[in-house]
């Protein structure tokens, strides 16, 4: 009998086996109350409404060009935050990865 696929096998998505923590990549306790301000306030997916016209409730606060940790001047400036949902920081997340 064969086993069922991951999603992360059907779909193709690597993550590095090294990847560090989110609490070690910065996302700590500072970013935990900046993300939940910015949530409350802008609380559904941007993509979702400008893509499809519908409204989705928020799960994450992504940073709209990469940042490379808390000491990155962007990481808590929140002209490069946007909401989204999961599926659509799945979306963005590989694509970037893809390049």
């Amino acid at each position: 009998m064969s086993r069922v696929k991951s999603r992360r096998e059907r779909f193709g998505l690597k993550r590095p086996d090294d990847r560090r923590t989110a609490t070690e990549r910065g996302y700590g306790g500072r970013w935990a109350r900046v993300s939940k301000r910015w949530r409350e306030s802008n609380p559904n997916c941007a993509l979702c409404w400008e893509r499809e016209g519908i409204v989705t409730p928020v799960d994450l606060v992504d940073h709209i060009e990469a940042v490379s940790g808390p000491a990155d001047p962007r990481f808590f400036d929140e002209t490069n935050f946007q909401s989204l949902c999961r599926r659509c920081h799945a979306i963005k997340t590989h694509g970037e990865t893809l390049g």
